[in-house]
């Protein structure tokens, strides 16, 4: 155990504390060859030592040397995790162990949102970590006022390419209100990750 991993540990630590049955393990890859090969060793690795069910998601565009891939990257974590969770977000547990510093603070807003637990473990400790659940969660959004602009925010979802449409959106209420939740290098824009994460969570 002592020369596990932090992502080992962390794993054998929170199923230690769990005891269930069913833990299952969804291990989230980026879209870089050093992650997909640290998936496969960590795969191979909880599979001898515990025989945990586990599943390998790699991640599309989730990289950290090209920006704009970072962040459909995120996009694309952020649709992976509710698809895994599939609206029983009681049965997530979040682990932040491994993986790019860039993603935790989306991670950790996601989980706060949607009220499941985020644990980590430092590399040279055995200490589990939990990341408390702050009581605000989904009340302190105006979703009423999210609804009322879901028009402009399909219409990101898909991306703005072109000027006109882009100058829209910045003299739009939309965007003197959620600007935040806009990724935009003009004439495009898009939901960034904190605005995919508010609006898929709106949308459950």
């Amino acid at each position: 155990m002592n020369s596990a991993s932090a992502e080992i540990k962390s794993l054998l630590k929170l199923e230690e504390q769990i005891r269930d049955d069913d833990f299952e393990v969804h291990l989230l890859s980026s879209d870089t060859i050093l992650g997909k090969l640290a998936g496969e060793i960590l795969e191979t690795e909880l599979v001898k030592l515990k025989g945990f069910e586990i599943k390998m998601h790699v991640i599309s565009d989730l990289q950290v040397k090209d920006s704009k891939r970072f962040i459909k990257g995120m996009r694309n974590l952020i649709d992976e995790i509710f698809e895994i969770a599939d609206e029983y977000w009681g049965n997530v547990i979040m682990n932040i162990t491994g993986g790019y510093k860039a993603s935790i603070p989306y991670l950790t807003i996601l989980a706060q949102l949607n009220g499941c637990p985020i644990y980590y473990i430092f590399e040279d400790q055995d200490a589990l970590i939990k990341v408390p659940n702050l009581p605000f969660s989904t009340e302190v959004i105006d979703w009423k006022d999210l609804y009322g602009n879901s028009e402009i925010i399909d219409q990101l979802q898909k991306g703005i390419c072109d000027k006109e449409d882009h100058d829209k959106l910045v003299y739009s209420e939309f965007y003197k209100k959620y600007g935040v939740l806009v990724w935009e290098e003009p004439p495009m824009a898009e939901l960034n990750p904190l605005g995919k994460i508010i609006w898929e969570t709106y949308k459950k």
